[in-house]
């Protein structure tokens, strides 16, 4: 797999900057501290002294309904019916009414997060009020072998899930239903809540914080409970600042983390209308300014650009979020918090990651893809990045992280962010937080539009700490969308001059451009073009210079499967030798300048459709 994307291994793994995260340590030692304190509350809460303080009134109804968002998948309906079960890469057989008397290995995390945030249940009503009474059956086990709070079933962000699934399917669960199952079910629906209205501030930094705040705040709605829907909007709005930035994407800078947290946060504040409450105004501002960072990365195809961990997602969905969107917010061209670019000009457009790390605790899944770039014309995909390895496992995840998995330059066959995963310090965090990334250095972009076309250039220091170089982007795109140029520019400091070790400094480049399966790549007899045909027979000739052009094998994984697929590599050496500066002054002599490689490509339109 490494080989198909280029990148180069070690013993350890994939081969990645020397880098760390700032803060991590401290971060560890008062997440260490936490969990300490914690450690005798968790002990306690498995007890059957702690389950009589959650115990208390039930009300005989519940008053309303939080809305799923999601699309239902008849597929997915009929596959769990039939006892098969595919959760990310994961498949098994285990009957419904069963599954919760199977044995789950206790490292797959994903597979009990999944079953036991009752996700899939929504799938179910797609399949009629027949597959009611299995449902119940499972949760009639659920109910029974869980009961004790500890472990993964029970951390505040899946038993929010699982709230808010309930929340949502309790009138198809309630069908038919007779009142010996109805009352334990609403009684356990009241004390699950209880539970989570004081364990929500434990749960994870990003969306599982906000999954647990928005299943407080819908519970007190759920149940009538004035005071625990008030605690939970507070805690959501403290939560809101934290993670949605000014111009409405995610800290986590990944457009998937933005559609889940849509997907929480709509149903929510529709329910607080239904029920005649005014919304507030940190989640009313919030919703606003997401829905159009939301079409900012949709391409035409009504499909998510991939980055930082985002496949390109179901477009049911965002049709589902964008419909519920009263603001009807356009996109814009230009997200500075997001540090994104987006450039649209008649068949054709771009999407360009112009940032990099997002700060920790949030980067869990952040990508090593500064300066990448997802391109379409129409609802036709052509070049962009590998996409999520989602849950197939931590060898998939670390590859498809890479810089060598994006369609932007790196250098040495090293990734331009630090996913430590060697020492103490990093193993710690890796086990606590996930891998997460690091990278010392600015990146920074900016825009100019006029007559001419759309010009974007942006500036990665990225590699200047480890390497001594830099990396430039430009790009120009015609105001027919039919001509899309790039230049990339590495910058030699003196100190990527110096020899290491007894040997002097060399550097090699590749940039990628990984091509979407369904386009057919042909390289020209003379090697410096490769012929681009798309699904629906248009015809796109990219051509480059300053480096060597070539096809080389690919993976795309942004549709959720492992595709075989192509990727035109653009390489060489890095130039380290100094030139005279031939516009200096007479007063300022010839001194050298920086040492440039520079290697230019261009798209170009030969065959409309």
């Amino acid at each position: 797999m490494d080989e198909t994307l280029g990148a180069t291994t070690h013993e350890g793994g994939i081969k990645a900057m020397p880098g760390r995260i700032k803060g991590l340590g401290a971060a560890l030692m008062r997440d260490a501290l936490a969990r300490a304190a914690l450690a005798p509350v968790k002990l306690f809460r498995a007890t059957w002294a702690y389950r009589q303080t959650i115990r208390g009134a039930v009300p005989d109804r519940l008053r309303c309904v939080i809305k799923d968002l999601r699309p239902r998948d008849l597929e997915c309906a009929d596959r769990i019916l039939r006892g098969r079960w595919q959760i990310g890469a994961r498949t098994f057989a285990a009957p419904l009414a069963q599954i919760f008397d199977a044995e789950i290995p206790r490292g797959e995390t994903t597979v009990l997060e999944y079953l036991h945030g009752f996700s899939w249940l929504h799938h179910l009503e797609a399949a009629g009020a027949g597959a009611s009474g299995e449902a119940r059956a499972a949760i009639s086990v659920w109910m029974k072998n869980f009961r004790a709070i500890k472990g993964t079933p029970h951390a505040p962000h899946v038993t929010a899930r699982r709230l808010l699934a309930f929340f949502s399917g309790h009138r198809f669960l309630l069908r038919d239903a007779d009142i010996l199952w109805r009352s334990p079910f609403q009684i356990m629906l009241a004390e699950q809540s209880r539970y989570l209205a004081r364990a929500a501030n434990e749960a994870e930094p990003g969306l599982p914080a906000l999954t647990s705040c928005v299943a407080v705040a819908a519970s007190g709605l759920v149940f009538g409970e004035e005071a625990r829907t008030r605690r939970g909007l507070e805690l959501l709005s403290r939560e809101l600042a934290r993670q949605i930035l000014p111009d409405g994407g995610h800290v986590s800078r990944s457009p998937g983390a933005l559609a889940e947290a849509l997907t929480l946060l709509m149903p929510l504040a529709s329910a607080l209308r239904e029920q005649g409450r005014a919304v507030p105004d940190a989640l009313q501002n919030a919703v606003d300014r997401m829905a159009p960072m939301l079409r900012f990365f949709l391409h035409p195809d009504g499909r998510f650009a991939a980055f930082n961990g985002a496949g390109e997602g179901d477009e049911r969905l965002a049709a589902n979020l964008l419909e519920r969107d009263d603001a009807r917010g356009r996109p814009f061209g230009h997200a500075p918090y997001s540090r994104f670019q987006r450039l649209t000009a008649g068949r054709l457009s771009i999407i360009a990651d112009m940032g990099g790390a997002p700060p920790f605790p949030y980067a869990s899944r952040a990508h090593a893809g500064a300066l990448s770039l997802d391109v379409a014309s129409g609802t036709h995909r052509i070049f962009g990045n590998c996409g999520s390895a989602g849950s197939r496992g931590a060898h998939w995840v670390r590859a498809m992280r890479e810089t060598a998995a994006h369609a932007t330059l790196s250098i040495d066959g090293l990734s331009s962010l630090a996913f430590p995963d060697q020492g103490i310090i990093s193993s710690a965090a890796a086990r606590r937080f996930g891998v997460q990334a690091a990278g010392d250095g600015e990146v920074s972009s900016r825009r100019e539009e006029n007559a001419a076309g759309y010009f974007v250039e942006a500036h990665s220091a990225l590699y200047e700490k480890a390497l001594g170089l830099t990396h430039e982007r430009r790009l120009f795109l015609s105001p027919a969308g039919d001509d899309l140029r790039g230049e990339d520019r590495i910058i030699a400091a003196e100190a990527a001059r110096e020899p290491r070790k007894g040997r002097t400094a060399r550097h090699s480049f590749a940039v990628r451009f990984h091509l979407y399966p369904d386009v057919r790549a042909t390289l020209s007899q003379s090697g410096d073009s490769v012929l681009l045909v798309l699904a629906n027979g248009e015809a796109w000739r990219f051509r480059a210079s300053g480096a060597q052009l070539g096809l080389e094998p690919s993976v795309h994984l942004a549709s959720g499967l492992v595709r075989k697929t192509l990727q035109i590599v653009l390489s060489g050496p890095v130039n380290l030798t100094a030139e005279p500066d031939e516009n200096a002054g007479p007063d300022e002599g010839s001194a050298p300048q920086n040492p440039q490689t520079i290697i230019k490509w261009a798209l170009k339109l030969e065959a409309a459709k």
